[in-house]
């Protein structure tokens, strides 16, 4: 019997690249009109106000300016965003006081990860002459929406406050103010925010699937789709909407529905890292073992991967590359390549082999893995670059005194950087005590590469043709916890940048099913259980059974700090912990104990949970 997580649905809704309204005509992601009926004549209304004739404009017939301003909107409502791009840029050269074009681009490039560029649009159009500037309440939700991007909600809330300063019923710095509070999980005070718009106007598309996004929060799956299912009936271009209802399918166990909007999403915005990674998780092409390579190219393959288990990225990348100039359709090479390009930072490099991969082969999971992996480098880079906070900093990376032996259990540990091993040594801290009986009972904790599938583990070949309870596929999900645990090594850089640590929620599985005693189990399952009657359980996932109980648990006790766009699975700290449910806070104190007294002297109970027929899975 396999024992599965599930997925969380919203987690991954959480990156937080907000796109919101910031002004009167739709501009953004969503349209503001009040129905898709009447869309055009809004827009017109609206362009025909912005584009009254002046001195900027005369150099484009002003009839020929308000059609082109038309399609550039339309363009961008239906995610044609380089067509969208193009028209207004065509805009700006001839009327280079354009506010509307300017914040235009500014959204654009948002979307597309380029921040700094997005802001630079941003202040042209702040600084542009009295009679060529925005509404002032319209700029500063714009900012505000990016600086919500950014995922610094607190900048955020007061551009959109000031916006409302000016403006007390601004329609796109109320909605902005949800955004905020969803952010900062208060769902209370983003659901009143939403459902007054919604009470206003019920057709207001924007409000409504943010309000979805805050039922998913909620694990409110139901409403969730009505919601955005409402979207999508009125605005079948809505990602947002998408999204979500992709996320209620993944809750619902409908991999089919699940791979169809997905694949939707990502044909109108291939930059939504999380639906890409999600998707990865429900495919499982074969084609790369279909490319046979010449003897040559077998040769370098081969000292290629070397180099990289190595941790000699630089040198394998050049082989790689060598490989692909003798063989371009060798999907193996370039996997290795983006693999070594990712860890290097090599964001646009890896960005470009993957989509190599995938233009041979549309269903592999590992190139829609390191795309979505590399677009959420540039995501990281770009918002510091930008002036937002730089998460690692929040991260402490200290040096632990861990048992040497902590190598024999993280088979890949030797290789890695001195930060990623801090990651590991402060994922097993606590229990470090219990290292030992964990290498005499033979657990083994391998870091994934991201080139490599779970069926690529030694053990695991058995998995690559078999399904989650949920439809996914055993070979393309980055985990599986027990005596063997396998972890994506791409959770290490998760973890550093205030995110899940996925490596101590594995650790946490390998020593309640392999190494606690049949007595601690036992405490652990009657904690779960109290826990439950008592809602102080940390959340629904925690919920499922006292395995998760104990590993969600074991997570957030490791953890000082969170980001806020941090998953509804993934937000928890040490100290929510002990507020929320100290008898399991105490529990762990007590086992951490084992090393605070340099006591490894565990109790021999060979009568463990048979990994063999007990898999958890991890899909964080």
């Amino acid at each position: 019997m396999l024992r599965q997580k599930k997925f969380s649905g919203a987690s991954f809704l959480c990156t937080c690249i907000f796109v919101l309204i910031v002004g009167v005509t739709p501009l953004q992601a969503y349209q503001q009109d009040y129905t898709k009926a009447n869309a055009t004549n809004n827009i017109t209304d609206n362009v025909t106000s912005v584009l009254a004739p002046g001195e900027s404009n005369k150099k484009l017939a002003y009839p020929e300016l308000v059609e082109r301003t038309r399609q550039a909107i339309d363009f961008r409502l239906k995610w044609r965003l380089s067509e969208a791009e193009t028209l207004w840029h065509e805009i700006l050269k001839y009327d280079e006081n354009n506010a509307e074009a300017l914040i235009s681009l500014a959204e654009i490039e948002r979307t597309k990860l380029n921040y700094s560029k997005s802001l630079q649009y941003l202040n042209r159009a702040k600084e542009l002459p009295l009679e060529f500037s925005l509404n002032p309440a319209q700029l500063l939700t714009a900012y505000g929406s990016l600086y919500l991007a950014l995922e610094e909600p607190d900048k955020a809330a007061d551009y959109f406050a000031n916006a409302r300063k000016i403006k007390e019923d601004y329609y796109g710095a109320i909605l902005g103010q949800a955004g905020v509070a969803l952010l900062k999980r208060n769902y209370s005070q983003a659901e009143e925010l939403l459902t007054n718009l919604l009470q206003n106007d019920t057709n207001r598309l924007e409000a409504r699937v943010m309000l979805a996004r805050v039922y998913l929060e909620q694990n409110r799956n139901q409403l969730a789709a009505q919601e955005s299912q409402k979207v999508l009936d009125i605005d079948k271009y809505n990602v947002e909407a998408m999204t979500a209802l992709c996320a209620v399918r993944v809750a619902e166990k409908k991999p089919d529905a699940v791979r169809k909007l997905a694949k939707s999403v990502l044909e109108l915005n291939p930059y939504n890292s999380g639906v890409r990674r999600l998707l990865s998780q429900y495919l499982n092409s074969k084609k790369v073992s279909l490319i046979r390579l010449s003897a040559e190219g077998q040769v370098i393959i081969t000292s290629a991967d070397n180099l990289k288990e190595a941790g000699k990225y630089q040198e394998a990348s050049l082989l790689y590359k060598k490989i692909y100039t003798i063989e371009p359709r060798s999907i193996k090479a370039l996997l290795g390549l983006g693999a070594c390009e990712i860890i290097l930072g090599n964001y646009s490099s890896a960005i470009d082999s993957s989509e190599k991969v995938l233009a041979l082969d549309p269903e592999n999971a590992l190139a829609h893995l390191q795309l979505s992996l590399a677009h959420n480098g540039l995501h990281e880079r770009a918002r510091i670059q930008a002036g937002a906070t730089d998460w690692r900093k929040n991260y402490q990376l200290r040096d632990s005194k861990i048992p040497e032996i902590i190598a024999d259990v993280f088979v890949n540990y030797s290789n890695l950087s001195r930060n990623e091993q801090k990651v590991i040594e402060q994922a097993v801290l606590p229990l470090a005590g219990y290292l030992n009986e964990l290498k005499r009972r033979g657990a083994k904790h391998y870091l994934l590469a991201v080139d490599k599938k779970l069926s690529d583990v030694m053990g695991y070949e058995s998995l690559d043709n078999r399904l989650t309870f949920d439809g996914r596929y055993y070979a393309s999900v980055r985990g599986v916890g027990g005596l063997v645990t396998v972890s994506g090594v791409e959770y290490l850089e998760v973890a550093m940048r205030g995110g899940f640590n996925t490596i101590a929620h594995e650790f946490a599985h390998q020593i309640h099913t392999s190494v606690l005693s049949n007595e601690i189990n036992e405490r652990i399952k009657k904690l779960y259980q109290k826990a439950v009657k008592e809602s102080r359980v940390l959340d629904y996932y925690a919920a499922s059974n006292e395995w998760e109980y104990f590993a969600q648990g074991y997570e957030a006790y490791v953890s000082d700090f969170k980001r806020p766009s941090a998953g509804v699975t993934a937000r928890h700290t040490r100290r929510e912990l002990a507020e929320l449910d100290p008898d399991l806070y105490d529990l762990l104190d007590d086992l951490a104990g084992v090393i605070k007294k340099q006591n490894t002297s565990l109790e021999n109970n060979d009568n463990k949970i048979d990994v063999k027929k007990s898999l958890i899975m991890e899909i964080q």
